[in-house]
């Protein structure tokens, strides 16, 4: 959906904008309209730009790894062999979640807030 939203803006600004550019004639100029928000905690309608907060969540493993003098020593094919059985059953969504996931939310006044309490409170779970 993204790429045939961002191959569209693309084509119209090669043909409208900058041959002619009249914003009055741009079929794109009322898009965010046709834009439905909800809030992601309560499904709360957003209308209106001001009344959305975005939350931008990143969990990801630690990039600090720690390399021992027995993890020199280990034989690192051996290693590699172990973590190829250990994962062998997983499918790559399941691989890639072991060491990155996001999520963007979108909230309401009263769940960012609510959530805005809870993260200052430590509450994270």
């Amino acid at each position: 959906m993204f790429n045939e939203y961002h191959a569209l803006l693309v084509r119209l600004g090669k043909e409208i904008c900058r041959t002619k550019p009249d914003c009055s004639i741009c079929p794109i100029k009322n898009i965010e309209k046709s834009i439905e928000y909800f809030c992601d905690s309560c499904s709360k309608e957003l209308p209106h730009p001001k009344d959305r907060y975005v939350l931008d969540i990143k969990l990801y493993a630690s990039p600090e790894i720690e390399i021992s003098e027995s993890d020199l020593k280990k034989d690192s094919r051996e290693e590699i062999q172990k973590l190829l059985e250990e994962t062998k059953d997983m499918d790559a969504k399941q691989l890639e979640e072991e060491v990155y996931v996001s999520y963007k939310l979108n909230l309401c006044k009263r769940c960012r807030d609510i959530l805005n309490v809870r993260l200052k409170n430590k509450e994270f779970v």
